[in-house]
């Protein structure tokens, strides 16, 4: 998850494969989920773009300071 958030951190649009890219050897980047039906890779990113989005959406107002 870490490497997508730094490649997203400069607030540009970004492609999967960009996002693929990051230090991920070959082997690494082929290797795909036990239902053979999704690289692992892939499906990595797409959990961290929903985290991402869903983390934004929250309303963390509760970290404030107490009175």
């Amino acid at each position: 998850m870490l490497p997508v958030l730094r490649l997203t951190q400069d607030g540009k649009d970004h492609t999967l494969g960009e996002a693929v890219e990051f230090k991920a050897t070959e082997e690494e980047r082929d290797e795909l989920l036990p239902s053979g039906r999704q690289r692992r890779i892939h499906n990595r990113v797409g959990v961290t773009e929903v985290a991402t989005y869903t983390v934004k959406r929250l309303d963390l107002d509760y970290f404030g300071d107490e009175e």
